[in-house]
């Protein structure tokens, strides 16, 4: 079955807002790096165990995708995108509050599925609304957004772990997502 273009004029929010929901996964990559060794001292592990952290993000992010595509073509955009964020801003906060190492892994690995849906859901909407050349500069535009998000998050992830500490920067993310 075809779907139907939907023609609408694409302005400036649409591709600010699908900007901000694709950067929340390149901001859960690097935004909390600064902190790793605080996180390594206060949940009791080593550095080198805690770079798993940032592993496992990035595997159920890739992995997330080849499984999401999928289902979101299958069931639509809206009810995909709500409930990746829900898990993003939740998980952030089950981060945030890990008491042990092992707790941080499974909240890093469902908010890594949950990144995996957003980008998803962020990269086909625009497919949704636009063709042509102009599909092409609001993927562009897209792409310069998610560029820039591993390049700043660090110093922002280090301004504010060094004001609240790592799990504020963990907060932080969830705010973001909400």
């Amino acid at each position: 079955m075809l779907q139907q273009k939907i023609h609408v004029r694409v302005g400036s929010g649409f591709v600010i807002t699908i900007g901000a929901i694709a950067a929340l996964g390149p901001l859960a990559i690097d935004m909390y790096l600064p902190s790793i060794i605080e996180m390594a001292a206060d949940l009791q592990t080593s550095y080198a165990r805690m770079q798993l952290s940032l592993t496992v993000f990035l595997l159920a992010m890739g992995a997330g995708q080849l499984l999401f595509g999928p289902l979101v073509d299958a069931i639509g955009r809206r009810r995909p995108l709500l409930a990746g964020l829900v898990v993003y801003v939740l998980m952030a906060g089950v981060a945030a509050y890990a008491q042990s190492f092992e707790m941080l892994i499974v909240a890093r690995v469902a908010q890594g599925l949950s990144a995996a849906i957003l980008l998803v859901v962020a990269m086909s909407s625009v497919r949704d609304v636009a063709e042509g050349v102009r599909a092409a500069q609001i993927f562009a535009m897209l792409m310069t957004i998610e560029g820039l998000a591993p390049i700043l998050a660090p110093v922002a992830g280090g301004m504010i772990g060094g004001s609240f500490g790592w799990r504020g920067v963990l907060l932080a993310l969830g705010l973001m997502g909400g």
